[in-house]
């Protein structure tokens, strides 16, 4: 306790003190068996004093910090837990620009030691057949950053799997800001290593219930983004049977949804918001909302395994289970659509003939964004029976035929496309929300996983670029 008192009164500009954090729990049992020596205790002491001065000064040159032999030197094995811990907690409490310079440090300071990977190299290259494999281990544990090592060892602590995860998050909003090659191969590490840790062996998928823990289901109305969830007796309703929620937890945060899927049984397949909620029950499982709770775990494959482990869950406890569809949101539709209609408009003219008819151009006018919007909100049928055929059309062309890197635009079709589902249905007013209005004037889709097919129709998303699209979208493609 005498090192944390010490830092403690070096606290720098960088800790915005009168916020509330979001705390640790670390074990800082005073019984610990860890054997430490005076002069590693004083050389991190020294070390972290360094670390806290750059990040108060205004001096902005992470070569500046001074190197720590213990941690540069690849045995992290000497660095006592409790150093950990207490780096872990100042961490915690450094706001955005703390936090950006403690990772210039980890990435500029503690990535390979050049001077050893070419030492070890030239050894390897030189070691007679008995002993290459054993030069080999040398080898590589220099090419392999002290941060990794450092990042390993957090996550054995208690708690210390949600704090690489939010470390991660972190680094990302860094990121968003501001690119670097050494940040960017931070991120490539942390991914990593937390790809290991929540493969998918070590995930528990556990259905929650109303039964469950409040701080769970408290957790689950905050991450809920799809279908926002208003109250305790709203997420009650999406707990009752034919109703249900599945997630992902992981042993080192049992009590923590990694990502959660929602599903709803149906007589068929819906085309509205409204009868996820009205029906009571059917042969049909419909999954209408899944999402992902954790910043620091993006790019991180789990919703493929989740789906896939629930459809094999409702699919082997009920017989009369045939179909698996969603009704999923459509996010980038109407960002594409307004973008093409603007970039397409010269002096009152509309250029683009592949994607609005003769007849569109002329309900449309002039000022065919403003006049969208118009039409649209004016909730007259006759105006919106007009419009009905020509977003349809535009829908499944932004789903079916719109490419980035020759895979689908739309991240929700993509994510399904290449977890083998088939586009199956677009859906015309499904949810009259301000949010899906604002992203895909209400329209919806359904995506179908046939599991005679989700293989193959993987297979060829990837490595074909096909889409495996229902007959209704063939249909209004082939007009």
């Amino acid at each position: 306790m005498r090192r944390f008192n010490v830092i403690k009164k070096h606290i720098y500009p960088c800790i915005p003190q009168s916020t509330s954090f979001h705390v640790l729990s670390f074990n800082v049992n005073s019984g610990s068996s860890e054997k430490q020596t005076s002069a590693n205790s004083d050389s991190l002491k020294q070390y972290w004093l360094a670390v806290q001065n750059y990040i108060r000064s205004d001096q902005y040159e992470p070569a500046a910090i001074p190197t720590n032999p213990i941690l540069e030197s690849n045995e992290l094995e000497k660095v006592p837990d409790q150093s950990v811990r207490t780096l872990c907690e100042e961490f915690i409490r450094l706001d955005k620009k703390g936090k950006r310079r403690f990772f210039d440090i980890m990435a500029s300071s503690y990535g390979p030691n050049l001077d050893k990977v070419k030492e070890r190299a030239t050894q390897y290259l030189e070691s007679p057949v008995e002993h290459q494999y054993n030069a080999y281990l040398k080898l590589k544990k220099v090419m392999t950053p002290s941060y990794e090592q450092f990042l390993e060892h957090v996550i054995k602590q208690p708690n210390g799997m949600k704090f690489v995860i939010d470390m991660r998050s972190d680094l990302l909003d860094t990121l968003s800001e501001e690119k670097s090659q050494t940040l960017l191969d931070l991120d490539s590490s942390l991914h990593e290593i937390l790809s290991n840790w929540v493969s998918y062996s070590f995930l528990e998928m556990r259905e929650l219930t109303w039964d469950s823990p409040s701080s769970l289901l408290e957790k689950i109305i905050h991450y809920e983004r799809v279908h926002p969830i208003a109250n305790f007796e709203s997420l009650k309703q999406r707990l009752t049977k034919p109703r249900s929620l599945y997630y992902f937890s992981h042993p080192l945060m049992p009590t923590e949804p990694l990502i959660f899927v929602q599903v709803s049984l149906q007589e068929t397949v819906p085309n509205t918001m409204k009868q996820i909620f009205d029906n009571n029950g059917g042969s049909v499982a419909v999954f209408y909302s899944i999402s992902s709770t954790q910043k620091g775990l993006r790019g991180i494959e789990l919703g493929n395994f989740l789906i896939k482990r629930v459809v094999h869950k409702l699919s082997h406890e009920s017989k009369n289970i045939k179909t698996f569809v969603t009704l999923s949101p459509i996010p980038g539709f109407s960002k594409w659509l307004t973008s093409k209609l603007h970039m397409n408009v010269q002096n009152g003219k509309f250029y683009d003939d592949s994607l609005l008819t003769p007849s569109e151009k002329d309900v449309l006018g002039r000022h065919p964004e403003s006049a969208l919007l118009e039409l649209l909100e004016s909730n007259r049928p006759e105006e919106l029976q007009k419009l009905e055929t020509m977003m349809m059309r535009l829908c499944v062309r932004y789903l079916y035929q719109e490419k980035k890197r020759r895979k689908a635009l739309d991240p929700v079709a993509n994510f399904h496309i290449r977890n083998g589902a088939q586009l199956f249905r677009v859906n015309w007013n499904a949810d009259p929300s301000s949010r899906r209005y604002k992203e895909s004037y209400g329209m919806m889709v359904n995506y179908k996983y046939d599991l005679d097919n989700i293989e193959s129709n993987n297979r060829k998303y990837l490595l074909d670029d096909h889409i495996t699209a229902g007959q209704s979208i063939l249909d209004i493609v082939n007009k």
